[in-house]
């Protein structure tokens, strides 16, 4: 009895010195709906320092870093597996959504930077979030949040973006 119980110990203690994650394993994978490309959420970073990377790889290609992040992200397939939209919960105060083309990973674009300016988009809680796929080439976008000066009010936009002719058409 005594012998086992000073084996667990010794486990318990081995375990607790562990990193919860190494560094480069893969936290969360999203697969298109054709099952043909993966966007990968990558450990990058120290004990001291954790962030993210979401790598997107295709077959017989290099995976490709389409972000880096340290909060937490929302991503969705389009429905034809040519696009990904990715919300990045940046900062408590700040998100952006942009849009990643399967074919040119490394030319993803912004939604913010897409909009059209905002009166509250200066000294404000403003969030940019995907919402849902329309069409195969045509998401929802939401600017929404509130200012940080008084009188402080809640804002609330909607848009559609066309991610071929990128067009936004405000709801």
């Amino acid at each position: 009895m005594r012998a086992g119980l000073w084996h667990v110990i010794g486990v318990v203690a081995v375990l607790a010195r562990l990193p919860a994650m190494a560094a480069g394993e893969r936290v969360r994978e999203w697969l298109s709906p054709d099952r043909q490309v993966r966007i990968s959420s990558v450990k990058i970073g120290s004990e001291n320092e954790i962030g993210y990377q979401l790598r997107l790889s295709k077959a017989g290609h290099t995976s490709v870093i389409v972000d880096q992040y340290f909060r937490a992200v929302d991503v969705s397939w389009s429905p034809g597996s040519k696009y990904v939209a990715v919300t990045d919960w940046m900062g408590s105060n700040v998100s952006d959504c942009y849009i990643v083309d399967t074919d040119h990973p490394e030319g993803r674009f912004s939604m913010t930077e897409a909009l059209p300016k905002l009166p509250e988009e200066a000294d404000s809680h403003f969030y940019v979030s995907y919402q849902g796929w329309e069409s195969v080439e045509t998401i929802r976008v939401r600017a929404s949040g509130h200012t940080d000066y008084t009188p402080v009010h809640e804002f609330d936009y909607r848009f559609l973006y066309d991610v071929v002719d990128r067009r936004v058409t405000r709801l």
